[in-house]
């Protein structure tokens, strides 16, 4: 006899979905590919469509029962299109369950990104990285962006306000 050590369900957590012939631009898998400054290296097999039927193929037999869409990276004047994208995508795929939109939490209209974001039932919360050094004894403290910067509190605030943390 087998024992299978699977769970009933899973959530995935986090994954990204883009459609590179549609009009959100990803730079980084489209215009700017550089497998050298890329933490895992060379990224060429991720530069094509990711859609709700590559990703469900993706599970084989595992029981994925909901997911949470990660903003990808898309150019970031499009941030709140490739959260309406997800959104339809979701009505049509039932995936994703919840969406992780960018939202500049440093910027003055923080505020009005965030609400525009809102509109969206599944918009569930942000992902802003702060500035990080690239070496080890790199130090980018109080540098703009780092979470030194002042604006974090502001923008943290703005999350805190509309239950979003």
């Amino acid at each position: 006899m087998t024992q299978s050590f699977l769970p009933d369900a899973i959530a995935d957590s986090h994954h990204h979905l883009w459609d590179l012939n549609a009009s959100i631009r990803y730079p980084w898998l489209q215009d700017e590919y550089n497998a050298s400054t890329f933490i895992l290296g060379d990224y060429e097999p991720l530069c094509r469509d990711f859609l709700p039927n590559t990703f469900h193929s993706c599970w084989g037999d595992l029981p994925v029962t909901a997911t949470v869409h990660i903003e990808a990276e898309c150019d970031r004047s499009q941030a709140l299109a490739e959260t309406a994208w997800v959104a339809d995508v979701a009505r049509s795929s039932a995936i994703p369950n919840a969406i992780i939109g960018y939202v500049n939490l440093l910027a003055d209209d923080c505020a009005e990104q965030l609400d525009a974001h809102r509109q969206y039932a599944l918009f569930r919360g942000v992902r802003f990285k702060p500035v990080t050094s690239r070496l080890a004894n790199e130090s980018v403290c109080n540098m703009a962006g780092s979470l030194q910067d002042p604006r974090w509190d502001a923008g943290l605030q703005q999350l805190t306000q509309r239950g979003l943390i």
